[in-house]
This record gives C-alpha cells, sequence and structure tokens, in this order.
C-alpha cells in the first residue's frame, strides 16, 4: 500500500518462490511511516516466511 499514491496496492518487486503461496498478511502501517515493514507468508507445505518490504531488502527471508 502506498499512501502517496493514495493507498494504492503499488507493485515494488517480484520474487519466485518453490512453494504456491496460499495466503499473506500485512500489518498496519504506523503512523509517520509509508509502509509496513514486514509481508507474512503462508505456504502450501506447514511453513510460514516473514519477508522484508524495506526497498533495499525486498522480499529477502526475515524469518521462517
Amino acid at each position: 500500500m502506498d499512501d502517496s499514491q493514495g493507498g494504492k496496492l503499488v507493485d515494488k518487486g517480484q520474487h519466485i518462490f518453490k512453494q504456491e503461496i496460499k495466503c499473506i498478511d500485512l500489518g498496519d502501517v504506523p503512523e509517520g511511516r509509508q509502509r509496513f515493514k514486514f509481508l507474512m507468508a503462508g505456504f502450501s507445505g506447514p511453513q510460514v516466511k516473514i519477508l522484508s518490504l524495506e526497498p533495499e531488502s525486498c522480499f529477502k527471508s526475515v524469518s521462517t
């Protein structure tokens, strides 16, 4: 979500994963910030990954 574009969902990059993503979740954007720092992704196997949404490390795995 990009506040500078009226809260629109904006494609900032892509990453190919070996498993199908079944669900994603984002936290609320804190006041004073333009984006939430992390994306939580649930995969088809019993795995959840926490991914960075920071521009310099977009989609880098932070935790599994």
